[in-house]
């Protein structure tokens, strides 16, 4: 059965910039999410149902016969394929804020995205849909690109990377909640 990989994260966590560097460090191919949509658009609202994504998905990677590293925000089970890890990228949600800013993202999805990161939507799907076993996070935030790649790479070879992220506290700790929950009513008040 073929095997693959997930780098998964929302938006502005380094998907691609640290799936690229992997792909090029251990020679898994590297494939986007939009790449297996058949959506050539980096950054559009990706809008499929899980069923079809899982199909589509499955066909391509079978089609490839080789261990692949995906990049994606979205936690779906490619059919006829196993998912041997999914590596999930956290990074504070500022950070976050401040690199899709620089995208040109719409300030109503730099925020959203931000939210995303906040509550952890993308870990807590993954967990959801391929269990604690499999599903690992790691805080990306004050690593460099190489101490990231260098740490997945470890995690690709069976080490366990796994990091508990818990921005509500880390937030409250060191007083930025309050302005992060100020950025979010923003977005909320706009509705």
């Amino acid at each position: 059965m073929t095997e693959i990989l997930f780098i998964a994260g929302t938006p502005g966590t380094g998907k691609t910039t640290l799936g690229r560097i992997l792909s090029e460090k251990t020679g898994l191919k590297f494939i986007e999410i939009r790449e297996l949509i058949g959506h050539n658009k980096l950054d559009v609202e990706l809008e499929i149902d899980a069923r079809t994504l899982s199909i589509r998905a499955g066909k391509m990677l079978r089609r490839l016969s080789s261990k692949s590293l995906v990049a994606t925000h979205i936690a779906f089970k490619p059919r006829g394929v196993n998912v041997e890890r999914v590596f999930v990228l956290r990074r504070d949600p500022f950070m976050v804020i401040s690199s899709l800013r620089d995208r040109g993202y719409l300030e109503d999805k730099v925020l959203e995205n931000a939210e995303a990161e906040f509550l952890g939507v993308v870990y807590f799907e993954m967990l959801k849909k391929f269990g604690p076993e499999k599903t690992w996070q790691i805080n990306i935030s004050k690593r460099s690109i190489d101490e990231a790649v260098n740490l997945l790479v470890n995690g690709i070879n069976g080490v366990n990377i796994n990091e508990e992220v818990d921005w509500m506290s880390t937030f409250e700790k060191d007083g930025r909640l309050d302005e992060l929950l100020a950025l979010f009513s923003k977005r909320l008040k706009s509705f």
